[in-house]
């Protein structure tokens, strides 16, 4: 029985969901010098179906088992919970309903995480007509499959609080956007030939959010970028936007970053330094602070109750959270997840519709 989901995704559209694998011929992949950069995608197509509740997809069940995100505790409190879950998509895989000229999100996940672990927002977002094109980042994601083999996550959270690697996975990470941007623009294979070069949202959690701030002031031509609960990372420079952003942060998130007790334990649980918890706290208030001020392009918006995994599919598996020892929000969870949705929603449509 599929007691564990999230309320159904609103839009008209059914979903379906394809695999692909973008090798940029252009660039060596820094964490493999010797080899071309190769990305996993999931993609996420809107299609004239209906929508069923069906069991949480194997390989993304086997990627929450095998991925080095969890503890031990943790581990053993998914996997009962993993056989409960349920998700919306719709039979088949066929696209013969599918439109062309479809608008586009990118998805980048958090440090560690991967594109599957946010399917309560993509799956929204598809049922109104968006493909979604999911980039599991490899080396940082917590799992990436290929054809040929699966490649786990090398880097611990500890590396985001060394200020030169993080700017330099900032860097690999845009880089990974510019080549999916490229791919829609100049391919003419499917499912690319039918999404719309000139309508693309860029949008992430946690470090994936804070590349979506970054390509939203160095990419050129896109619609928008959204900033789900990400701090700031990289060097410290001058950001000016050149696309709307939203700016979508957790109430529970920022009352942790400002508990002296919670710093503590962000310390503890990341294996790093007090003085490294507070230039992230630094990355999450200060910077932040300092791009959207005078800045009418970006919407900041603080949600009541969410903490940071509030943002992920883990708000359904676990009462667990990663920056506090406190229940996971102050809110009903499908009240939590229904306003991200809505303030999602409300911020892609006048930008693509």
């Amino acid at each position: 029985m599929l007691s564990i989901h999230p309320p159904p995704p609103t839009g008209p559209y059914g979903i379906i969901r394809q695999f692909d694998v973008l090798v940029d011929g252009k660039r060596l992949d820094p964490h493999s010098p010797l080899s071309k950069r190769r990305l996993a995608l999931d993609i996420w197509l809107p299609v004239h179906q209906n929508l069923q509740l069906v069991p949480y997809d194997e390989r993304a069940i086997r990627f929450w088992k095998e991925a080095d995100f969890w503890s031990e505790n943790q581990k053993i409190e998914l996997d009962d919970q993993l056989l409960q879950f349920g998700e919306y998509l719709s039979p088949g895989k066929s696209m013969a309903n599918a439109t062309e000229s479809l608008p586009v999100v990118i998805f980048s996940h958090g440090f560690g995480a991967w594109a599957s672990f946010y399917s309560y927002i993509i799956e929204e977002i598809v049922s109104h007509g968006i493909v979604v094109v999911g980039i599991n980042h490899t080396y940082n994601a917590g799992i990436a499959e290929f054809p040929d083999q699966i490649i786990y996550g090398r880097m611990t959270h500890f590396h985001l609080f060394k200020s030169k690697y993080a700017h330099e996975e900032q860097i690999t990470w845009l880089q990974d956007l510019e080549s999916v941007i490229e791919k829609i623009k100049t391919s003419n294979d499917v499912p690319y030939n039918l999404m719309n070069a000139n309508q693309v949202v860029v949008m992430g959690q946690s470090f994936g959010g804070s590349t979506a701030i970054h390509a939203c002031c160095k990419i050129p031509d896109l619609k928008g970028c959204i900033d789900l609960d990400g701090a700031l990372f990289g060097h410290k420079e001058l950001f000016r936007t050149l696309s709307p952003l939203l700016i979508l942060l957790g109430g529970d998130s920022i009352k942790s970053m400002k508990d002296k007790e919670a710093i503590n334990d962000l310390a503890d649980k990341l294996g790093i330094t007090i003085d490294q918890a507070n230039d992230f706290k630094e990355c999450y208030f200060d910077r932040l602070d300092h791009i959207t001020e005078n800045n009418s392009n970006i919407c900041k918006i603080i949600l009541d109750g969410a903490d940071h995994m509030a943002f992920t599919d883990f708000i359904f598996l676990s009462k667990s959270q990663l920056f506090s020892k406190a229940p996971i929000g102050t809110k009903d969870r499908n009240l939590i997840l229904l306003d991200i949705r809505k303030c999602v929603m409300n911020f892609l449509k006048p930008l693509i519709f």
